[in-house]
């Protein structure tokens, strides 16, 4: 039953990895396509008028 119980444990953890992962990749993606900057730097440009 230990064992089993381990192997579970992996597998979630392996699964929840992947998702991590996914997540990160597609950040990345829409970095270098530039959405999320342009997004940043809108919300920069009311800050440098003051």
């Amino acid at each position: 039953t230990i064992a089993t119980n381990l192997n579970i444990r992996m597998v979630k953890e392996e699964s929840a990895s992947k998702v991590f992962a996914y997540f990160v990749n597609a950040f990345l993606i829409l970095c270098s396509r530039g959405i999320i900057s342009n997004e940043e730097i809108k919300n920069q440009d009311p800050l440098k008028e003051f």
